[in-house]
């Protein structure tokens, strides 16, 4: 009975997080679009018919059952986007690892002990008195394995994006995703139409934007 509660529990809990996710999306919508545009495109999105960027999934060649599981996970509608891109795998890393890559460790990963940088709090950059602890250990340590083949894997798979935009009629961004996502229709149309009416709106609709024009 105790297991049966607990299984519960956890149902419960995992439900109240789909719903926290799917309004905070839609509100993050809602919100940006106040005068009425973003509205609408959030309307027209989640009709059907909705056309989402290409979704590359990072995904090691190796763990084929973690790339089954999302596929098992992911609802059908979404799965013709998705595109598996074959990450780097962080076993055996180390100099010969690198060199095989042609890659190198960044030489001033670690920080001085009274580097600026580590006084300041991650995301709010709230200045401390003091070095936070998150930055102490963080700036203060190694580069993983794990670390070096993420961020090989998403410089190669940002330079396919780069190159699938310039060709003819090529979307200018797409979705990046690690293998153990959980990829849900409502919550994932409403983000992509934010983020497709902010692309109008820094394209210059209505005046001129971008890169070349005002933010």
């Amino acid at each position: 009975q105790q297991q049966q509660q607990q299984r519960r529990r956890r149902r419960r809990r995992r439900g109240s997080a789909a719903v926290r996710h799917v309004l905070c999306a839609v509100s993050f919508c809602w919100g940006l679009g106040a005068s009425g545009p973003l509205r609408g495109s959030v309307a027209a999105v989640c009709r059907g018919g909705w056309d989402p960027p290409p979704i590359y999934v990072l995904s090691v060649p190796r763990h084929e059952a973690r790339w089954r599981r999302l596929l098992r996970s992911t609802p059908l509608e979404l799965r013709p986007f998705l595109r598996r891109w074959p990450a780097h795998d962080a076993a055996g890393f180390g100099e010969p690892w690198l060199a095989a890559r042609n890659a190198s460790l960044y030489s001033d990963w670690e920080l001085a002990a009274d580097d600026p940088a580590l006084y300041h709090v991650p995301g709010t950059m709230e200045k401390w008195k003091y070095p936070v602890l998150y930055n102490a250990w963080y700036w203060k340590r190694p580069i993983s394995g794990g670390e070096a083949a993420l961020a090989l894997t998403s410089h190669e798979v940002w330079l396919e994006i780069e190159r699938q935009a310039a060709m003819p009629g090529g979307r200018p961004w797409a979705i990046v995703l690690e293998d153990d996502a959980i990829l849900r229709t409502v919550p994932l149309c409403a983000a992509v139409a934010a983020v497709e009416v902010l692309l109008v709106r820094g394209t210059g609709e209505g005046g001129g934007g971008g890169r070349g024009g005002k933010d």
